[in-house]
């Protein structure tokens, strides 16, 4: 059994952004030059390529500012937090600072009953529920992928994990102390 300690770390975030931003540049760049390439005198051929490049261009340009707008969301996100997940003493403790102070929530494993996992479908970012019960309370534990990645697997319980895939993310939710 291993145990594991987390802090925040932005990495991820600024590799995915750079992953998707220079696949839209080096990909519709190799569209468009293959497309100005081609010479022809047919007016109808010539009003679609050039629809085609405008429907390219707007889709590229669509996937970049929903990465960009991912980014920035994401870049908002605590600072401050750490995680830890102490498999032989069989608990889940994060810590973070909210408006200057410390709050922390220590969950034993017997108390977790899902991990929802919230994926956005244009970059590898993500945030984890972690739905636990005190005192016949349902609480959550919000843990962003800039503090963890595969966090199922590093719990050595069985839970059952939901996986929820959006677009992209309008707000980010909070933890409930």
């Amino acid at each position: 059994m291993r145990n594991y300690s987390f802090s925040s770390s932005k990495e991820v975030i600024y590799y995915n952004t750079l992953f998707i931003i220079t696949f839209d540049i080096i990909f519709g760049w190799f569209i468009f030059q293959n497309e100005f390439n081609l010479i022809t005198n047919d007016s109808v051929n010539a009003f679609i390529f050039g629809l085609r490049k405008i429907f390219i261009g707007s889709l590229f340009t669509f996937f970049a500012v929903c990465s960009i707008k991912n980014t920035i969301f994401f870049l908002k996100l605590d600072p401050h937090a750490k995680l830890e997940i102490n498999n032989e003493e069989n608990y889940l403790l994060y810590i973070n600072i909210v408006d200057g102070v410390k709050k922390e929530v220590k969950v034993d494993f017997t108390d977790i009953y899902l991990i929802q996992w919230n994926k956005a479908r244009l970059d590898n970012l993500s945030y984890y529920f972690i739905f636990y019960k005190k005192n016949e309370v349902i609480k959550k534990i919000v843990v962003s992928n800039t503090l963890t990645t595969k966090l199922e697997k590093k719990i050595d319980k069985q839970i059952e994990i939901v996986k929820v895939e959006k677009l992209y993310f309008e707000e980010f939710p909070v933890t409930d102390y």
